[in-house]
């Protein structure tokens, strides 16, 4: 008599679609099987990492093939994912990644501004990022209820005319 065990799949790592992901997109995780149990069939199942998880889509021919799954996070941070794939004979394997959830920024350009002729305007403006990455800075206007041929001109900047586009002028 002799008895033959199952082997375990063996999983590729896994590859993010994307990452980091602005927060409320779409990203899908993908990766390969293979089986020495060329008759065996899979299952994957994803935890996502933000207390959520869903199956991976299984395509497979002989006991090897491709797993696939998407989510989308509502939060920013980092979330640690994990595919787990078993074979129909009891055989696990995982494989994990991280993936980087990018929060949007919340901007605020003050005002609204006026001025008189020949004066100088201050503009302060806010921006700020959830992971506190740096943030470019620019600023658009537009000089409404001025004499045709009035021009404006931001600091460090040439002339430039009405509804201009100053990409370094500090907030």
């Amino acid at each position: 008599t002799f008895t033959v065990s199952n082997v375990a799949p063996t999983l590729t790592p896994v590859v993010p679609s994307e990452s980091p992901v602005a927060t409320g997109s779409t990203v899908s995780v993908g990766l390969t099987v293979a089986d020495v149990g060329t008759n065996d069939t899979h299952t994957a199942t994803v935890n996502w990492g933000d207390t959520t998880s869903s199956a991976g889509l299984v395509t497979e021919t002989a006991g090897a093939g491709a797993i696939r799954a998407a989510d989308a996070y509502p939060a920013h941070g980092t979330e640690h994912v994990t595919v787990t794939v078993a074979d129909d004979n009891g055989g696990v394997a995982s494989t994990s990644t991280s993936i980087v959830v990018n929060g949007q920024p919340s901007v605020g350009a003050g005002g609204p501004y006026s001025g008189v002729e020949g004066a100088g305007v201050t503009l302060s403006g806010t921006a700020v990022d959830p992971e506190a990455d740096a943030l470019p800075v620019t600023w658009t206007y537009t000089v409404a209820g001025a004499d045709a041929g009035t021009r404006c001109r931001l600091p460090g900047e040439p002339t430039l005319p009405p509804a201009g586009h100053s990409p370094d002028a500090p907030p």
